[in-house]
C-alpha cells in the first residue's frame, strides 16, 4: 500500500527575531523536517532583512528509535505532540535543497514542489521505505 504523506509550512518566530520557514513531511514513520532562517524581522510592521537565507538543518523524528545518539522528545511537536526520537540528518544536503528552491521557486508552488519530493527520498532512506 502506498504511504500517505501530510505536507506543511510552518512560519516560526526565532529567539533572535528572526523568521524561520519549516518544510515538514510527516508519514506513518515518523515526520523529516527542513528549516530555513529567512534573516527577516519585522520592525514597526515592516519585514527587514538583516541576514542572507540559512538552511538550518534537515532533522527525522520518528515514532521508534533509530540511532543509539537520538534525542528523546517527549512530546514532538510534528508527531502530534507524541514522544519522538530525533537527529539531524545533514547540514549539507539543507544547503543543497536551499539551492534548489532558489533556483527552481521562480513560481512559489513548484519551489514548495521540489523540496517536498526531496524529503520524501530522504523520507525513504531515513525510514527504509521502498520507492513511494
Amino acid at each position: 500500500m502506498k504511504e500517505k504523506f501530510k505536507k506543511i509550512i510552518k512560519f516560526k518566530k526565532g529567539t533572535d527575531g528572526s523568521c524561520y520557514i519549516i518544510f515538514v513531511l510527516k508519514g506513518k514513520k515518523g515526520a523529516i523536517d527542513f528549516v530555513i532562517r529567512t534573516g527577516w524581522i519585522v520592525i514597526n510592521n515592516e519585514i527587514k532583512q538583516y541576514h542572507e537565507l540559512c538552511p538550518w538543518g534537515i532533522v527525522y523524528h520518528s515514532i521508534k528509535k533509530i540511532n543509539e545518539d537520538d534525542t528523546v522528545n517527549e512530546k514532538c511537536e510534528f508527531l502530534n505532540n507524541k514522544k519522538c526520537y530525533s537527529s539531524t540528518i545533514s547540514f549539507v544536503e539543507s544547503e543543497r535543497l536551499l539551492k534548489l528552491l532558489i533556483t527552481r521557486g521562480e513560481e512559489v508552488t513548484r519551489g514548495k514542489e521540489v523540496i517536498f519530493e526531496e524529503l520524501k527520498k530522504i523520507y525513504c532512506r531515513v525510514f527504509k521505505v521502498g520507492k513511494i
